[in-house]
């Protein structure tokens, strides 16, 4: 079974909310693991801002964002199971390096917004072979 599930998200309180709601469960996080803590407190002072506005305007980063994108995506490709939000690239990737690293070339994994496809946007009518029409 599952015991420890790691939270990526760029809202530090997040975590805290998978916490409260999975208490059998040990969640970690980029702050708990005490990793790149900085990148965390600079998103949150503007964390209602779009992430290329506040690179654009210096209020996070560039290197910074960068590392902890590619140790999110690395820790998150080497999961036992993948929650994600798959209309997202980074999730994604993620899912596919987890397909790439795995032995059976299967990894479960649950979408919290649609199923995962292969093209940028999300598969609607997806048959049995696995050819599907964009959602619109």
């Amino acid at each position: 079974g599952i015991s420890r599930v790691y939270v990526a998200s760029d809202d530090a309180s997040v975590p805290a909310l998978f916490a409260d709601a999975l208490p059998h469960l040990n969640i970690v996080s980029a702050d708990s693991l005490n990793l790149y803590r900085e990148v965390l407190q600079d998103m949150d002072k503007t964390k209602h801002e779009w992430t290329e506005n506040r690179l654009r305007t210096g209020s996070i980063d560039r290197g910074q964002l960068l590392r902890s994108t590619l140790l999110d995506i690395e820790i998150l490709s080497r999961a036992a199971v993948l929650v994600g939000h798959f209309a997202s690239n980074l999730s994604r990737l993620a899912y596919s390096l987890a397909v790439t690293y795995s032995p059976s070339g299967v990894v479960p994994f649950i979408s919290v917004d649609g199923a995962w496809c292969y093209h940028w946007q999300m598969c609607c009518d997806i048959d049995e072979g696995g050819l599907s029409n964009m959602c619109s």
